[in-house]
């Protein structure tokens, strides 16, 4: 299989009918990093998530290799054509001294091989399906010739047709079988070599065998090369080449145009490459070809589907093919064409896709800081026994941080077990909830509860004081994928959890008749995470999504500040900050096949978190009190967390 037609080999795929003809219905470009001008996709591993190409930036054009979340470069002057069918090595060339300007190398499991001789100039484009066998091109004497290099046993010439250049372009999934071109004269002859026979020329589409052809691709199994040919009316004409078959015209987009196959699937089924079209669109433009439907046109990644585009592989069941296109911003971008062999036509960029994908990261960072302050507000619903046995209450609350929001209502209860010993707890209910742009929260209404258990020196306070506490919330959300011109809104579901356990002391002690000052200092602890989902709508390509979340553990040192105005009015303040001890954080994934899988990290979080709060007690009598709060926090994800709440409590 050649390194332009490497995509997705062994891929498993359902049989498809060829009742009709297949139809484009996504159009796009995949993951590009920041400042990237131009790329170029060569070939694709089976599973659809690496891929081997170019990159051009500022000037400077690389070869790349697509790795799951991350792209390696190779430096200015590379470039990578081939990949393995289990991706786990590229091929190319590179600046790797020598005493030359490139020489070959293979790239395999993070490990950079120079597989051409010191002092030789070469380029390897084709790698066999587990990376061990590498082909291409080497300078000897100025003229090129044809190289195999296998691992253990080294650099090979195989020979050529002519006296001419002679470049090896693909190989069998094996190893076994490489194809590419040898000049004969003024001509060049498309050729198949295989291990233990030799080098046999494949003739033209011309019925005398005149002309030229140029093998570019190869099978899995090496008994189907593809290409391209000269014919009887001398136009060029893709080909495919079947071992014991023969030679045949593969047709091109217009009458009288040229094609030329770049890559096929490793099945031998699919033929993908570039064919000229009528104007006024341009082109060359991208096809694919099947023997049920013939050559299909596959358009560019412009809105109006003019300019170049260009096929290099195909999966084995004919529905994704990897290629370069035409942008509308004049630019020239790696594209992923998906097909169906029934239904509409859409077209989806893939970079922006990703783009859209980081968003789509970036406020959920800030869903999850609200329940994050949704935790704090439950921690502290809570009445306050005081002298008296027990009290009850009801409350209301509303929570918000960039631009989420969350009304719950909900009660609360508190009683003395014994001595100076009082245990209490909370219960509420999301009754309205806003979250950001591409998050919902779903009608489920889960309740959240929170609990304490705390030891008093004093019943009024002052003293000493220990707290055991803990809250606990869950929500389920629906999610979208955020949208940016040409991306696909896809949609999933998935549940929002956090809890937090705290353990503080106070010592309260009184400054006057009317005020008084409790330091408290707490080791807390907390969770808040969005369970990993897949997208099952709204998508043709439906991502899957990893884990995210922060799980923190921290010193809490505060202070609180009580007033009593009158009879009637009291107000306090708090404010301190959570020192951070221990932080876990689950990064944002994803990742959407035959595009890349992606990581996104909002760093480690600030080691310290402020906090404040505002409360004012009216005493309607000596056993009920109406509060009204608010607060302030600092989140895991740097978002600010707004808290109000409004309560009554009756003890007795």
């Amino acid at each position: 299989m050649s390194g332009a037609a490497c995509a997705a080999f062994f891929l498993a795929g359902a049989q498809i009918g060829f009742a009709q003809t297949p139809e484009i219905i996504e159009r796009f470009s995949p993951y590009l990093p920041s400042g990237t001008v131009s790329s170029f996709i060569y070939g694709l591993s089976a599973d659809g998530l690496k891929y081997a190409g170019l990159l051009s930036s500022g000037g400077i054009t690389s070869g790349a290799f697509w790795n799951g979340a991350s792209v390696t470069a190779f430096g200015a002057g590379s470039a990578v054509f081939g990949i393995s069918a289990d991706g786990s090595t590229v091929v190319g060339y590179g600046s790797f001294g020598g005493g030359v300007s490139w020489r070959a190398f293979r790239h395999k499991n993070n490990t950079i091989d120079v597989i051409s001789p010191v002092g030789v100039e070469a380029v390897a484009y084709a790698v066999s399906g587990d990376g061990n066998v590498a082909v291409g091109d080497y300078d000897n004497l100025g003229v090129l010739r044809a190289f195999r290099w296998v691992e253990g046993v080294g650099f090979q010439d195989i020979g050529s047709l002519g006296v001419g250049n002679t470049s090896a372009k693909g190989v069998s999934h094996d190893g076994k079988v490489v194809v590419g071109f040898s000049e004969i004269g003024l001509s060049s002859m498309a050729f198949r070599w295989v291990e233990g026979v030799g080098m046999t020329g494949l003739g033209t589409l011309r019925s005398d065998n005149a002309g030229s052809s140029y093998a570019a691709g190869v099978s899995s199994n090496g008994n189907v090369v593809v290409g391209y040919a000269t014919t009887d009316t001398w136009n060029m004409h893709a080909f495919r080449w079947i071992d014991g078959v023969g030679m045949q015209d593969l047709g091109a987009l217009m009458p009288g145009g040229d094609s030329w196959a770049w890559g096929v699937s490793s099945n031998g089924r699919f033929v993908v490459g570039s064919a000229t079209i009528a104007t006024p669109l341009g082109g060359p433009q991208a096809f694919i070809w099947g023997e049920e439907f013939g050559m299909l046109g596959l358009g560019t990644l412009k809105s109006d589907n003019s300019g170049i585009s260009e096929a290099r592989g195909v999966t084995d069941d004919g529905t994704v093919v990897v290629g370069v296109s035409d942008t509308d911003l004049g630019l020239t971008h790696a594209a992923i064409w998906k097909l169906k062999y029934s239904g509409t036509i859409v077209a989806v960029d893939a970079t922006n896709s990703v783009y859209a994908m980081g968003r789509t990261a970036s406020r959920g960072y800030g869903v999850l800081d609200l329940y994050q302050t949704a935790l704090s507000s439950l921690s502290e619903a809570r009445c306050d026994v005081g002298t008296r046995g027990a009290c009850v209450g009801v409350f209301t609350s509303y929570d918000a941080t960039n631009g989420n929001g969350r009304a719950t209502t909900g009660a609360f209860g508190a009683f003395q077990l014994s001595g100076n010993v009082v245990i209490g707890g909370a219960v509420n209910v999301p009754y309205h909830t806003d979250l950001v742009e591409n998050y919902e929260a779903r009608g489920d209404l889960r309740p959240g509860v929170g609990a304490f258990i705390r030891f008093e020196q004093e019943r009024d306070g002052s003293g000493l004081s220990l707290t055991l506490s803990g809250s606990y919330l869950s929500q389920g959300v629906s999610i979208w994928r955020d949208t940016l011109p040409m991306t696909e809104p896809g949609k999933g579901r998935s549940t929002i959890e956090g809890h937090r356990v705290a353990v503080t002391a106070a010592y309260g002690f009184g400054l006057g008749e009317k005020t008084s000052i409790t330091s408290q200092v707490s080791l807390s602890h907390h969770k808040v995470t969005r369970d990993a989902y897949t997208e099952t709508s709204g998508a043709e390509f439906l991502a899957t999504y990893g884990k995210l979340g922060n799980e923190r553990t921290d010193l809490d040192v505060g202070l609180n500040v009580r007033h009593k105005l009158s009879d009637l009015f009291e107000f306090d303040v708090t404010a301190g900050a959570s020192i951070k001890l221990m932080n876990n954080r689950k990064e944002f994934t994803g990742a959407i096949p035959y595009i890349g899988a992606f990581a996104y990290d909002r760093g480690p979080g600030d080691d310290m978190n402020p906090y404040a709060g505002l409360g004012v007690n009216v005493n309607l009598a000596a056993n009920s009190v109406l509060r009204a709060a608010v607060a302030w926090q600092r989140n895991d994800y740097n978002n600010d967390g707004f808290r109000t709440a409004l309560s009554y409590a009756y003890r007795w």
